[in-house]
């Protein structure tokens, strides 16, 4: 039985980088082959954006999260489902055991519609995992999860990919939750010159947030970050995935990315 697990969240951008997923398979293999117990969650939404616009469907987003009517969450079960297929067999041509959970067919876990101050549609959280089956799939098998989950009635809903990756990260008491993005990290900008931090505690991170030195998406990713980690997870890390042996590199303890810590 694997006693380590780590979690690994690749987005949108990253997949739709046939040179980066070219590395990034073959090094998440290798730390499933050295022991640790592998969730790797993924994204979607340059994908789901392409066949949108492909059929013409207006692409609506409201505070960040996009909306979710019926035809939009039946491109997303296409596009994720996939997505989802494709991973799984990049995985299973480098030697090893992959088991995708997306939708209706993954029994593993179970949303329910997302409480907001607006209507959002089709979008949900994620609200029951089942946590010992899931570590029994993990024993053997590098878990691909998609954004999509359904109800215990069978209703499907749209989850936001970093949300996933942080309650399985959470339920599963993972030694390090890796989120894998386009950019070097969380950097913030002194005299038109960026510069990536490489270690934040979550006072840092805190007070980071308030400075106005971040801005855009990487506000709810630092605002996630840290409270997942006061849930008790050790360390976040946010790296760039076009950057060569980076999730071995994490696993090692090489400086890479941005670190969140307790």
């Amino acid at each position: 039985m694997k006693q380590k697990n780590v979690v690994i969240k690749v987005g949108g951008a990253i997949l739709d980088n046939n040179e980066a997923l070219s590395r990034i398979i073959p090094d998440i293999k290798h730390v499933f082959s050295a022991g640790y117990s592998v969730i790797f969650v993924h994204g979607g939404s340059k994908q789901i954006d392409n066949e949108m616009k492909l059929r013409d469907i207006p692409i609506k987003k409201i505070e960040g999260k996009r909306y979710t009517d019926q035809l939009t969450i039946n491109v997303l079960d296409k596009c994720c489902g996939e997505l989802n297929i494709e991973l799984v067999n990049l995985f299973k041509k480098t030697g090893v055991s992959a088991m995708g959970l997306h939708g209706k067919s993954n029994i593993y876990m179970f949303a329910e519609k997302l409480q907001s101050s607006v209507d959002l549609g089709m979008v949900g959280s994620i609200t029951e995992i089942d946590e010992p089956k899931l570590s029994e799939l993990l024993n053997n098998n590098i878990a691909v999860v998609s954004p999509l989950a359904a109800s215990r009635s069978g209703q499907l809903y749209n989850i936001n990919a970093d949300e996933v990756a942080e309650k399985i990260a959470v339920s599963l008491q993972s030694g390090k939750l890796i989120l894998v993005t386009d950019v070097d990290g969380i950097y913030i900008e002194k005299s038109g010159e960026k510069e990536v931090i490489r270690q934040l505690t979550v006072t840092e991170a805190k007070q980071l947030v308030n400075s106005g030195y971040i801005s855009g998406g990487m506000i709810p990713k630092l605002n996630s970050c840290i409270n997942v980690v006061q849930q008790g997870i050790s360390s976040i890390h946010i790296v760039n995935g076009n950057t060569k042996n980076i999730i071995n590199d994490v696993i090692k303890g090489v400086s890479a990315g941005t670190r969140i810590v307790k």
